[in-house]
């Protein structure tokens, strides 16, 4: 697993699923511009699907620094005949595909 930096850029989005406001967050590593992590809010705390998203945000993250790439999620992601994601995994792999060029670099 990629030793990450303690503190690390991210970008939060807020996106509508099913009729209910998540906030999701993707965090880049500042010295390879990589996205490293992701983070969802949303659900009440403590409930199923909170504790489903949050088990589902630490794979994520751990699978990103094992070097599986976001376009990695994004080609397995359910979709519809438009091409939207179906379910939210589908929205944050989307969004962890998005340039985050313009974040601060630390160079090595």
């Amino acid at each position: 697993m990629t030793a990450l930096p303690w503190r690390r850029p991210c970008v939060t989005y807020d996106v509508q699923y099913e009729n209910e406001r998540y906030h999701l967050a993707v965090g880049v590593n500042p010295l390879t511009g990589d996205v490293c992590e992701v983070w969802a809010y949303g659900p009440k705390v403590g409930s199923a699907l909170w504790c489903i998203l949050q088990d589902m945000c630490v794979d994520i993250s751990h699978q990103l620094q094992d070097d599986t790439t976001p376009e990695d999620f994004a080609a397995r992601a359910v979709r519809h005949e438009t091409g939207e994601p179906v379910s939210l995994v589908g929205i944050i792999a989307d969004l962890m595909c998005r340039s985050f060029d313009d974040l601060p670099r630390n160079d090595p």
